[in-house]
């Protein structure tokens, strides 16, 4: 199974064009079962970029503005190929920083149910431990399920250190090595996938080739769910 997360940088690449169409032909290429994204932003957009997203992965879609109202919003959104058991919005804001949000949906996936959470967390470390201790607390309470926990987390955390931090014991994270920012030459492992158990990461990789669409590579995560 095949997830991916990227931020997407607001639409913008490298280059300083703005392109829904661009981010979406990049993820229709990448293919996958579930993808999560970072730094939507239709504030400025035409609403019917999420409509042009949606049809690139043919999946079902779950928002999680952070900013805005109604078709105009910034935040994040998971698409997923399975349908939706569960699902609903963390607040993992904190006062006088950027509203930060974490998605936190189950899926009905061929192998059976998978936990799947994703965020995108605040660029200060003080704000982020607070952001760590509450998605902890949000972890646990689904612990009898496979977990992932995916997104862009400003962090340059080992990845081992930081998967049994948020996710405990028997966990396992996309390498520190595996670096996704800025994408023409990246420097920091700001993206991460984190799962529990830790078999459920299988391979990792970036995909290369959608680093002119945003400031961020795409990362890719092959999870398998039979082990």
């Amino acid at each position: 199974m095949k997830l991916v997360t990227w931020n997407i940088h607001s639409f913008v690449g490298c280059d300083g064009v703005e392109s829904a169409e661009r981010i979406a032909e990049a993820i229709h290429g990448m293919d996958p079962e579930i993808t999560l994204l970072q730094e939507i932003d239709f504030r400025s957009l035409d609403p019917s970029a999420l409509d042009m997203l949606r049809r690139s992965t043919d999946q079902n879609a779950f928002a999680a503005p952070a900013l805005g109202d109604g078709d105009r919003w910034y935040g994040q959104i998971l698409f997923s190929d399975f349908p939706f058991v569960e699902k609903c919005i963390h607040d993992l804001s904190v006062p006088g920083r950027e509203p930060r949000r974490l998605i936190d949906v189950t899926i009905d996936t061929p192998e059976g149910l998978l936990r799947v959470l994703g965020t995108h967390l605040g660029l200060s470390r003080q704000e982020r431990n607070i952001q760590f201790t509450r998605i902890t607390e949000i972890a646990k309470q689904g612990a009898a399920l496979p977990t992932v926990l995916a997104g862009d987390f400003n962090e340059w955390l080992p990845g081992g250190k930081l998967a049994h931090r948020l996710l405990g014991d028997d966990s396992s994270s996309t390498p520190a090595f595996l670096r996704t920012f800025p994408s023409r030459f990246p420097l920091f492992p700001l993206d991460r996938v984190l799962t529990k158990p830790a078999s459920l990461l299988s391979d990792w990789t970036l995909d290369r080739d959608a680093r002119q669409a945003s400031d961020h590579c795409a990362l890719i995560a092959h999870l398998n769910m039979s082990r």
